[in-house]
C-alpha cells in the first residue's frame, strides 16, 4: 500500500493561510516544497508486528485533539477543504502508509481524544501532546517531535520573557487542560512566593479566542506551541511577536504519539518513525512545513521524562 502526501490539499488551503497572515509567496513557497509529495511504502517486517487486530481491520483510526483550532503549521485546514493538512496528518500518514493500513482521520477536542482512544474509539493519538510521568503510566508514548512553548504578544509590545518575574501582574492566555497551562501554574506558585504580583492566567478553549484576546488588549501575551507561534510571528504581514519562549530540558520536551496501554501498537509506531529517519522521509517531512529543527534522534517507546 503507499501513501501519498501530494500538493492538492497544501494548495487548497492557500485562503485559510492567507487568512492567517500569510503572504501570497510564502503559500507559493510552500506549494513549491510540497511539489511530489512523499510516497511512504509499507514496510513488511513492520507492518507484520502490528496487532492482528489491527490488520484484520485494515484501518487505524487516529484521534486529533486540536478540536476546532486552526495549527498551522501544526494541523490546519483550509475554508472550502476541511482535509486536516501539516505536519501531524503528515506523521499519521507515515504511520499508516508504513503498515498499510488505511488512515481513518477524526477531529475531537483535546480532553476528547484522550477519551476516544480509552473507549475504543480512537486506535491512535497524534497530537501536541507532551510525554510526561503522569501520562507514561497511563498510556504508551511513541516520541517523535521536541517541543517549545512561546510566549506570543502583540507587534508593538516590549514585553520580553526570560523568567517568571517578566510575568508578574501581566495576564496571558492559554489553552486550559495542556501542559503549557501546568507549567505557567509553576511560575505562578514561584512569582507569588516571592511576594510578587501573581499572573492573571486566562484559559480560552479555541487559539482564535486566544489571539482575539491579544489583539483587542485583553491579555498582554498568549503561551502557545512554539512552532505555531515561530510560524505565526514569521509571516510578512504579522501582528504578533515571540517574546520569549518557556525553557524546558530536553528530557522535558518531547511530545509523543499516544497509544492505549499494552495495545501493542507504540513500538511498531517507533519502528514506522525510526524507519522514516533512516530513510530520510521523516526529515523531509519536517522540513516541508519548515520544523527541521523539531527533530528527534530516535523515536523511543515512553522515554526518560522529567515531569
Amino acid at each position: 500500500m503507499r501513501s501519498t502526501l501530494g500538493i492538492t490539499a497544501l494548495l487548497a488551503s492557500a485562503g485559510l493561510i492567507a487568512a492567517c497572515g500569510s503572504s501570497a509567496g510564502d503559500v507559493a513557497a510552500a506549494a513549491d516544497t510540497a511539489s511530489g509529495g512523499v510516497q511512504v511504502e509499507k514496510v513488511d517486517s513492520i507492518a507484520s508486528q502490528v496487532p492482528q487486530q489491527y490488520r484484520d481491520a485494515g484501518q487505524l483510526v487516529f484521534g486529533q485533539g486540536t478540536g476546532q483550532s486552526q495549527y498551522p503549521p501544526i494541523a490546519f485546514s483550509s475554508v472550502d477543504d476541511p482535509t486536516l493538512i501539516g505536519l501531524l496528518p503528515d506523521i499519521e500518514d507515515l504511520i499508516a502508509g508504513t503498515f498499510g493500513l488505511e488512515k481513518v482521520d477524526k477531529k475531537d477536542s483535546f480532553e476528547g481524544a484522550f477519551l476516544g482512544l480509552e473507549s475504543g474509539k480512537y486506535d491512535i493519538l497524534v497530537s501536541q501532546i507532551d510525554i510526561n510521568k503522569d501520562r507514561e503510566e497511563k498510556y504508551d508514548m511513541s516520541s517523535f517531535a521536541v517541543n517549545k512553548y512561546a510566549f506570543l504578544t502583540e507587534k508593538g509590545s516590549d514585553l520580553t520573557v526570560d523568567g517568571p518575574e517578566d510575568l508578574a501582574g501581566k495576564t496571558v492566555a492559554i489553552k486550559p487542560g495542556t501542559a503549557q497551562a501546568g507549567l505557567l501554574d509553576q511560575w505562578n506558585a514561584e512569582v507569588t512566593g516571592k511576594g510578587l504580583e501573581p499572573i492573571d492566567i486566562k484559559g480560552y478553549g479555541e487559539t482564535s479566542s486566544s489571539y482575539l484576546a491579544l489583539k483587542s488588549g485583553k491579555v498582554d501575551a498568549y503561551l502557545t506551541i512554539g512552532a505555531v507561534a515561530d510560524y505565526r510571528a514569521a509571516q510578512d504581514d504579522a501582528d504578533v511577536r515571540v517574546a520569549g519562549y518557556f525553557p524546558l530540558p530536553k528530557e522535558d520536551s518531547l511530545i509523543g504519539i499516544v497509544t492505549k496501554k499494552g495495545s501493542g501498537l507504540a513500538q511498531p509506531v517507533c519502528d514506522a518513525i525510526n524507519h522514516a529517519i533512516d530513510s530520510g522521509q521523516y526529515q523531509q517531512i519536517l522540513d516541508r512545513w519548515h520544523l527541521g529543527n523539531y527533530a528527534v534522534d530516535r523515536c523511543e517507546v515512553n522515554p526518560p521524562t522529567g515531569h
